[in-house]
Order: structure tokens, then C-alpha cells, then sequence
């Protein structure tokens, strides 16, 4: 790698199985040239072709000799390199040209700065309804929410190295939401991180219903309510907001209050009232996918988006009960610092 004046970049890119994906992730990355950087692919105990597409670039390959999941391939990553400033790419994401020169005016901008993310654009590869509403729902989250921020997202996001090496790196024991686990370590430790919705990157992967309700539930809405109660709060931001869980709230009203509705049609009106005010508390979201897809669509994301409500409040009430009744639960789990 070439001198610079300013600081050195690395970008690591975990890998799992992700041959359909990794090639157009490594290609749009070899395109940008703005800053120069070294790229780093850590491949988890792929099985598949990961390895060789990255080889086959002449790029630096690092192998787990099992998959150990992202957190622990991130820090094999890690390890490599020697840069200032780690920027994380996940394989199924194609990166925007400019997006690496933006995160660095960010760290040459702002000296106190830790770490800054972005965002996937509203153009995700995939065409079928599940792909698009569930990228398109974390454009408009990601796009909305810009500016310092208490979490941290490795999908498209970058960290100075000393940062991380100070809290210790990837909780490698955290299999799912590392990196929301990773922003609340350095934020209690008084680091500054940012959102920033111009950089940019689209989503290659394909969201079928299915897997889409066992991510979102199983590896999102259970570890998220976990690690939000073992740290004590909630926040305000991304896909917590107090609207979000506003609209939880109302549409578990919604549904204990249906039967009385049922029995009885002068009862409707409250059920009905609640999900008007669900409608309305989002009526930026739905704007925003009546703009991008048509009425449809809309119509379509508003049913998700209730079928969202519904499965986050109750795993979130379901971990509220395992928190109350096991006291072990309630353990934040230890940080193995990063080796030498």
C-alpha cells in the first residue's frame, strides 16, 4: 500500500458462505480510488467458493478454520492490519463510489470522532416485495436518524482502530447485533459515533417472508431486548424510537381490544382509533413508501409494519420475563480483548 498523509485505511469484509454475493462486493471496492486502501477478507469456515473469488482478486484472504460467527471473523480481520481507520463492508453489500472518501473527510473532520456509519440505499438488487420493504424500511430508519448516535452498524461503517482496541474489539461472544453491542461499549466509554445517510451502499441479499421473520425475531427483536435490559435502557433511535415502541403499545391494544369489538360494535371504534393512530404516528414511513413503490406497496408495508409491531413487542415482553425470573440472564457477558 502506498504512503499517505493522512490516515491509513483497511477494509475488512466478513465472509460466510457469501460466494453468490462477494465478488460484485469486492469488484465495486477495487473500483473506488479515493482514499487508497488495503482490503482484508475474513472468511468465517466458508464452505463455499468465499475464498477463492477473494484469491482469485489478489486479495488478502484471513481463514477461520470454523465459522465463528461475525464478530470473531471481524477480529481476524483486525489482526491483519496495522491501519488508523477499519472500515467494515459485509459481502452482500456493493458500496457506493464515494462512500470511503466520505467516511474519511468524517475522521479528518472531527479528531474526536470514533466511529461513523451509513446506510443502504433505496435501490436494493432484489425485486421481490419482501426485499424491498425490508431494505427500503432501513433506508428510511438510517436516513432519518442522521447524526451522533449511541449505536454503531458494520454493514457499512468504520472505526478508528484505537477505538476498538480501547474497548477491547468484537464481543465474540455476542452472535447476533455485535456491532449495536460494540457502539453501546464505546459510547459508555465517552466515544462519539455518527450516522451519516450519504454513505451509502446497496443490499444484494434476497428477503423471503420466511427469512425475514426468523432473522428479524431470532437474531434481532430477542438479542436486541437482551442487551437493552442487561444495559438498562432503551434509547431513542434507529429502530427503537419511542414512535416505534409507541406503535407496539398501541397495536397490542389493538388486539386485547378486538374481541370486545366483536362482541359488541359500539366497542369497534377503539381498535379502530388505534391503528388510525399507528397510521399516523408513521405517516412519514408510509409517505416515504407510497413515493418509492405506489400505493400497493404502501398498502403491503403498513401490514408488515403491524406484523413488525407485533413480533418485537413480544419478544421484547418475553425477554422482560426471562430477566425478571433469571437472574443470570441479567449478566452482560464478558469482552475477550482483542490479541496482540
Amino acid at each position: 500500500m502506498k504512503a499517505q498523509a493522512g490516515p491509513t485505511v483497511a477494509v475488512i469484509v466478513p465472509v460466510y458462505n457469501g460466494a453468490g454475493h462477494l465478488d460484485r462486493c469486492l469488484s465495486a471496492l477495487q473500483a473506488c480510488r479515493n482514499p487508497e486502501f488495503e482490503i482484508i477478507v475474513s472468511d468465517d469456515g466458508s464452505t463455499d467458493d468465499s475464498a477463492a473469488i477473494a484469491l482469485a482478486r489478489g486479495l488478502r484472504v484471513v481463514r477461520l478454520p470454523e465459522n465463528r460467527g461475525p464478530s470473531a471473523a471481524r477480529n481476524a480481520g483486525v489482526r491483519e492490519t496495522r491501519a488508523d481507520i477499519l472500515l467494515f463492508v459485509d459481502a452482500d453489500v456493493e458500496i457506493h463510489g464515494d462512500a470511503p472518501a466520505k467516511i474519511l473527510k468524517h475522521f479528518e473532520r472531527e479528531p474526536g470522532l470514533s466511529a461513523v456509519f451509513g446506510s443502504y440505499d433505496d435501490s436494493p438488487s432484489e425485486t421481490n416485495f419482501c426485499s424491498q420493504y425490508k431494505n427500503l424500511f432501513h433506508h428510511f430508519v438510517h436516513s432519518t436518524s442522521g447524526g451522533p448516535v449511541s449505536t454503531l452498524w458494520t454493514g457499512l461503517g468504520a472505526i478508528r482502530a484505537s477505538a476498538l482496541e480501547s474497548v477491547g474489539g468484537f464481543n465474540e461472544g455476542q452472535r447476533w447485533v455485535q456491532d449495536i453491542e460494540l457502539g453501546y461499549r464505546l459510547t459508555a466509554a465517552g466515544r462519539t459515533i455518527r450516522l451519516d445517510p450519504e454513505i451509502q451502499g446497496k443490499h444484494m441479499k434476497h428477503w423471503s417472508l420466511r427469512s425475514l421473520l426468523r432473522t428479524d425475531i431470532f437474531c434481532r427483536a430477542v438479542p436486541w431486548a437482551r442487551l437493552a435490559l442487561r444495559r438498562g435502557a432503551l434509547g431513542n433511535e434507529l429502530n427503537v424510537k419511542k414512535s416505534q415502541r409507541a406503535s407496539a403499545g398501541l397495536l397490542a391494544g389493538a388486539v386485547l381490544s378486538g374481541p370486545l369489538a366483536f362482541a359488541d360494535p359500539w366497542f369497534l371504534p377503539v381498535p379502530a382509533s388505534m391503528l388510525a393512530a399507528i397510521l399516523w404516528i408513521n405517516l412519514p414511513l408510509y409517505r416515504f413508501f407510497l413515493a418509492r413503490r405506489g400505493l400497493r406497496f404502501m398498502l403491503g408495508a403498513f401490514v408488515m409494519q403491524l406484523l413488525y409491531y407485533a413480533y418485537s413487542g413480544a419478544a421484547f415482553l418475553a425477554i422482560a420475563a426471562e430477566h425478571a425470573l433469571r437472574p443470570e440472564a441479567r449478566r452482560l457477558q464478558p469482552v475477550r480483548p482483542l490479541d496482540p
